[in-house]
């Protein structure tokens, strides 16, 4: 191949550095490759809308592989054009699925998405067509100008571009690559308005490229060295890290969530559990005891545990009036002194998420305060714009310890092991349904202001 090049000329040594870059930046995509399939694996099931990087690197390592495979031709083989087809049928390929990654890092609309895949299949149509009429009539007719050789004074792309392509292909790569260099301008400017400062660098290394790669390609600038396939390693290398961080964070919110289901389940049931043990303790001392009253407040815990479990297996709201969700609850806790104060106007709620607020906070004031519980107070006020929750117990507010961490998860200022979750469950149900909490003083006592 290197026949025609003296071994001592700069020339050759400078062809065996890019070939040796092309093979290192094809395994090094082709690593990439692998480990974004064990990471497909382990986030299967997971949404849709997220970035994936296998098929991705993949493609990337293709068109490395075949930047290489030009050194094992002839310099002006007829084999080349058919080889240049194809790297730019894989690069097209890499390109969309690379795009889209960016387009879900970004957040962008599906809008975006649809534009990318009109001007990739656009590309590979192209490319195909020409590969088939390649088969068809060979590379003279299909694709190469009537002057093919293509007089450069650049060794290295004399090998990769040998000959001058009709002024069809000509046009098409010229607009494509205007419209590429576009779209990278399009989300590196999306990446100066964050602080990810690796996607910054490569998509500004990006954007450089494929200004230069312009300038070979419609201002017939000689001395372009074809480094495509290296430029957007950066942002190949980022968006697997991107990848590992979602499964991880898919991971946390998975564990999270099944605490905080064990931990909602276990209000109602410990509630159950301590009625039960007074039914016992009341009948075996023989005393006077009301237990159609017990029987109803361990159906109404019971019950509320049935509508946690129901609100965990499907993701659908259920609706009610807020009377009724908060009367509910306080039927089960009719040992203690709660005062509800109903709003003027009957408004529909997220019946479960205010039936899980109030019974997180009817446990943490028994458990907090014990038999220095005197009262609760509930009382609802609603407008036009949103429903106001207002919870204040008995306990003094001066001795909430480090109220500014009560929503932290895994914060308690109880001993125990799931401690810390049921305040930072709360929370989190009530921001996902738009509303929001905060913890306050009400004069001198703790209070819970919530808003729906």
């Amino acid at each position: 191949m290197f026949g025609y090049l003296d071994i001592l000329d700069s020339q050759f040594w400078s062809n065996i550095g890019f070939a040796f870059l092309a093979m290192a930046a094809g395994c090094y995509y082709l690593s990439l490759a692998i480990t974004g399939l064990h990471l497909k694996r382990i986030g299967q099931g997971q949404s849709k809308h997220r970035v994936k990087t296998y098929l991705m690197a993949f493609s990337q390592s293709v068109v490395c592989f075949l930047v290489l495979a030009k050194y094992f031709f002839p310099i002006y083989s007829d084999k080349k054009v058919l080889v240049s087809l194809l790297l730019l049928t894989f690069g097209c390929v890499s390109k969309l699925l690379y795009w889209n990654n960016l387009s879900y890092y970004f957040k962008e609309s599906s809008g975006p998405r649809i534009f990318y895949k009109i001007v990739i299949f656009s590309a590979i149509f192209v490319s195909v067509t020409h590969i088939i009429f390649y088969f068809i009539e060979g590379g003279g007719s299909c694709c190469l100008a009537p002057n093919v050789i293509n007089e450069t004074t650049s060794e290295i792309l004399k090998i990769q571009v040998p000959f001058k392509v009709s002024s069809l292909l000509q046009g098409f790569q010229s607009g494509y690559i205007i419209v590429v260099w576009l779209i990278y301008f399009s989300f590196f400017y999306k990446a100066l308005k964050t602080n990810d400062l690796a996607m910054k660098i490569g998509l500004g290394l990006s954007v450089a490229n494929v200004f230069y790669t312009l300038s070979y390609f419609v201002f017939d600038f000689q001395y372009w060295i074809p480094l495509f396939f290296l430029t957007d390693i950066v942002e190949y290398t980022r968006l697997q890290r991107v990848e590992i961080n979602q499964i991880n964070n898919d991971f946390k919110e998975q564990r999270e969530k099944e605490a905080k289901l064990l931990h909602d389940i276990s209000n109602p049931l410990q509630h159950t559990w301590t009625r039960l043990r007074r039914i016992i303790k009341d009948k075996s001392n023989q005393r006077n005891l009301d237990i159609d009253k017990d029987v109803n407040s361990l159906y109404m815990a019971t019950t509320n545990a049935i509508d946690i479990l129901n609100k965990y297996r499907q993701e659908d709201e259920n609706f009610c009036p807020i009377s009724l969700a908060i009367n509910d609850v306080v039927k089960m806790y009719d040992n203690v002194n709660i005062d509800y104060i109903p709003p003027q106007h009957e408004v529909d709620v997220n019946c479960q998420v205010v039936k899980n607020t109030l019974i997180n906070l009817i446990k943490n004031s028994i458990e907090a305060l014990g038999e220095d519980l005197k009262w609760i107070k509930i009382e609802v006020n609603n407008s036009s714009n949103e429903v106001h929750l207002k919870y204040i117990d008995s306990g003094l507010y001066s001795d909430f310890k480090k109220p500014q961490n009560a929503f932290k998860y895994g914060y308690s200022s109880k001993e125990g092991r799931d401690r810390g979750i049921g305040l930072a469950s709360v929370k989190a149900d009530i921001e996902k349904i738009g509303g929001r909490i905060k913890l306050g003083p009400f004069q001198d006592n703790t209070c819970f202001d919530i808003y729906l």
